[in-house]
């Protein structure tokens, strides 16, 4: 089976973070470890997609999560962020385990066929060459 290390949020880049226009929005810059792939950040923006508040932007970049929202709400937003990234790591681990059982099922359905193929060729050389000495 696939290793896969869960993504978290781990701080934020002060470096990058700033706010983001002068109506008291601010945009911070949250940390990912380790550096998600694509098809976990694709898992990640259909499940913020479903529930997002309308007046948050989040995008990710990298190994960062930009959220822009107003300053009162960075919390509330960072805990709903953690709870998306957990439930991505989730969704992510269904889909990397399906495809292993998928592998597998592939991998057992080839040794049949060739087990039986190696069966017929056992009975086709008994055939031919049963009793001649």
């Amino acid at each position: 089976m696939t290793e896969f290390e869960d993504i978290r949020i781990i701080g934020m880049d002060k470096e990058r973070s700033k706010p983001a226009n002068g109506l008291g929005f601010i945009e911070i810059h949250l940390i990912l470890s380790p550096r998600p792939n694509s098809e976990w950040e694709h898992i990640f923006r259909q499940m913020y997609k479903r529930s997002r508040n309308m007046s948050d932007k989040v995008e990710l970049s990298g190994t960062h999560i930009v959220m822009k929202t107003y300053h009162e709400w960075t919390k509330a937003l960072k805990d709903k962020l953690e709870t998306d990234v957990a439930d991505t790591n989730s969704e992510y681990r269904k889909l990397i385990n399906k495809r292993a059982r998928q592998k597998a099922k592939e991998a057992e359905a080839q040794r049949v066929k060739q087990e039986k193929e190696r069966e017929q060729l056992d009975d086709i050389d008994r055939l031919l060459f049963d009793g001649e000495d």
